[in-house]
């Protein structure tokens, strides 16, 4: 086993075992509350928090069925485009780290032999650089000039609902319409998974409850209907603080799988299953396979040596140490992680890098505030970092790297004090 490799398994089997398992037991004692005979962890995020249920429901004698459901934003929101109205667009137009105009026709499900009949149709007097970064304040028009397409239009509509039998025929083939409660779990966010699965299987004759447990959600649900969001970490309306320092990205990360995403469903023979996407590259694989194996045989000791649960206190202070503080091993270590944000999975950059403090710079608040006036009217895009912390690690001078911290502390800071008024 390589070095890093090794220093992948000790931290994830002393650091972050202890909280993952005690977000995990979280889950399984809401479960046995609202009488949840059987919990999907949806991938990818919930491949290993299933095995670590698993782990504790044998040595527990909890009475749960962890299944582990293959799906994605990707493939659950394609089989419900042509069943929500404008929602469909709502979502096929959302901003990220790195869009651009291909992004969008690749969201549809539109291959690149048609692109030029769909501009053709959107924009004839324009020539449109399809690889070029758009800003946030952009993609409005973008937005417009491709619905001027007829072919845009009734391409999404069609591949929606070409999806949409095999997806539906998947979820029964795992039991989904079985159960009077379904119980997903995943890492979290906005909540947007549970909504499409609760479009699509309503609009299959589903009427049972769905029950969402998420490690944290940065927005209030979306309505109702789409059922019961529970959080452990923080939500919508609480955790402030905790919201601020996390990282959701290097979250997701220490939860990656071994296998690509599911990009769509299709058959074989009389079953269902999901067809992936690119699997990761042999030395992210290693990373991946040394942080599961780290994770599981942490929960595997502080279960055989009767250990307590790790309190939310102290899960968050060591939290807050990994992704606000980071030393620069810890950055090396984790930085070497490939992410990507866009359900497309089109490009992937590294997490965090000595060669990405350069970006740093704009995230001082003075920069950030003068970019939001001109972002209203200006097409300039700041470049994200899908770890600043991290990034800021690899800066030598403490002084300056306790500089960009509190810089990047601040704007968190103001920006879910701004969303709480």
């Amino acid at each position: 086993m390589q070095e890093f490799q090794i220093q992948v398994y000790e931290v994830s089997k002393n650091l972050i075992a202890p909280i993952l398992e005690s977000y995990t037991a979280w889950v399984l004692e809401e479960a046995q509350r609202r009488n949840i005979k059987t919990l999907y962890f949806l991938a990818r995020d919930g491949y290993v928090l299933r095995q670590i249920a698993q782990t504790i429901c044998e040595a527990k004698s909890i009475n749960i069925q962890c299944r582990y459901l293959y799906c994605s934003r990707k493939a659950l929101r394609m089989p419900t485009y042509y069943l929500i109205g404008d929602e469909a667009y709502d979502l096929l137009f959302l901003g990220g780290y790195h869009v651009s105009m291909s992004s969008f026709l690749e969201r549809a499900g539109i291959p690149e032999d048609e692109w030029n009949a769909v501009l053709a149709e959107a924009a004839p007097a324009q020539t449109i650089d399809m690889q070029r970064e758009i800003a946030h304040a952009e993609i409005g028009r973008c937005r417009e000039t491709l619905l001027r397409s007829k072919t845009f239009c009734t391409r999404v509509m069609e591949n929606s609902m070409d999806a949409y039998p095999a997806t539906i025929g998947y979820l029964k083939q795992e039991g989904l319409f079985e159960q009077e409660r379904i119980g997903l779990v995943d890492s979290g966010w906005v909540g947007s998974i549970q909504r499409s699965m609760r479009q699509l299987l309503q609009a299959a004759g589903y009427t049972g409850q769905i029950t969402g447990f998420y490690f944290g959600m940065y927005a209030e649900p979306k309505e109702p209907a789409d059922g019961e969001y529970l959080t452990w970490f923080f939500s919508g309306h609480t955790g402030k603080l905790r919201k601020v320092w996390f990282c959701n990205n290097l979250f997701e990360c220490l939860l990656s799988a071994p296998h690509g995403m599911t990009v769509k469903y299709g058959r074989a023979g009389s079953s269902f299953v999901p067809i992936l996407g690119i699997p990761p590259n042999p030395q992210e694989k290693q990373m991946i396979e040394a942080n599961v194996n780290g994770i599981l045989a942490g929960v595997k000791d502080d279960l055989a040596h009767g250990k307590e649960l790790q309190s939310k206190k102290r899960c968050a202070s060591h939290l807050r140490r990994l992704m606000y503080c980071p030393t620069r091993e810890a950055a090396e270590i984790y930085g070497r992680f490939a992410f990507c944000d866009d359900t497309t999975e089109a490009y992937h950059f590294s997490l965090a890098s000595a060669e990405q403090q350069k970006l740093l710079k704009n995230y001082v608040v003075s920069s950030r505030i003068k970019r939001k006036i001109s972002r209203r009217t200006g097409t300039e895009q700041m470049t994200e970092l899908f770890w600043p912390c991290g990034t800021a690690a690899f800066v030598r001078c403490p002084i300056k790297r306790a500089w960009y911290r509190a810089n990047i502390f601040l704007w968190e800071w103001l920006k879910y004090s701004i969303q709480e008024v």
